[in-house]
């Protein structure tokens, strides 16, 4: 956790400065936030202090300055809880049981508890206990099937295949959030994992790469998003944001951009990070 912090909170300090450098140019020409925001915090100095943090899952307030970051804060929880049931059960039985709870708790916030506004406690932070720990079931029960996983793994694909098939025909999906968490993505990655050929493609360059700078893409997302507008305006480029090219262009941008900040990073941190990890571990 140690090293994937310090690895994130330089890669989130950057795009939040862009991100407030975009909102600040945005506002001076709408005298409005580029995204707005539910609830009476928004982007002040207050959200802006808990962005620097990574602490705005924290407390049941809305998403600010650069909105994206608030996903990875609740995945700085979801790490806190995680190490603290991997110390505290010493087997998987306990770990997966630990999951469970988890699970049914963050289900539990999203439905009948939605009302609740409580640090570590509310419907948003409740997204991420059930995906989050549905991923910790997805690898407990994996190491339980033993040679039996290729089997999980094609049944997965046809459970999948059916839920497309029953979707097209008019079934809904709805909780949308706690259905994609619990019944879908977790088949999704049993079907990876296990199934050979779907294995290979997964694993090959192009999408481990994408995998590499997956949080840079993230991150990078909203000040791409802010800019873009801004330079339209100001330039008058006309861009037609509903055209294919833009979808096309968009995504090769955001690639670049994500990959250079990566880049960049690296190789300012590279060499800083064991020093930092063996500083915490005194």
């Amino acid at each position: 956790m140690k090293r994937r912090a310090i690895r994130i909170f330089p890669l989130m300090w950057v795009t939040l400065f862009t991100a407030v450098v975009g909102e600040m140019l945005y506002y001076n020409l709408h005298q409005r936030s580029f995204w707005f925001s539910e609830g009476s915090a928004g982007n002040s100095i207050f959200t802006l202090f808990l962005n620097v943090l990574g602490f705005q899952a924290f407390f049941p307030i809305s998403q600010s300055w650069n909105y994206p970051a608030w996903s990875l804060s609740v995945f700085f929880v979801c790490w806190g809880i995680w190490y603290f049931i991997v110390y505290r059960y010493k087997t998987n039985k306990g770990r997966a049981y630990a999951c469970i709870f988890m699970v049914v708790l963050g289900v539990t916030l999203q439905t009948n508890l939605s009302f609740m506004c409580m640090p570590l406690l509310n419907e948003a932070v409740a997204r991420g206990y059930i995906s989050f720990f549905m991923g910790g079931l997805v690898f407990y029960f994996n190491e339980y099937l033993g040679e039996k996983r290729q089997t999980a793994g094609w049944i997965s694909l046809c459970w999948l295949v059916l839920c497309v098939i029953l979707y097209a025909d008019g079934i809904s999906c709805e909780p949308f959030q706690i259905t994609m968490s619990v019944a879908i993505w977790p088949f999704v990655l049993f079907a990876i994992i296990n199934i050979p050929f779907l294995n290979k493609i997964f694993s090959c360059r192009p999408f481990m790469f994408l995998g590499n700078i997956s949080f840079s893409i993230y991150l990078c997302n909203y000040s791409v998003e802010i800019f873009t507008v801004i330079f339209n305006e100001l330039l008058n480029w006309n861009i037609n944001f509903s055209g294919k090219w833009f979808f096309c262009g968009n995504i090769v941008v955001q690639i670049i951009i994500a990959t250079f900040f990566v880049g960049f990073l690296k190789k300012r941190y590279l060499n800083m990070e064991e020093d930092i990890v063996n500083y915490l571990n005194e």
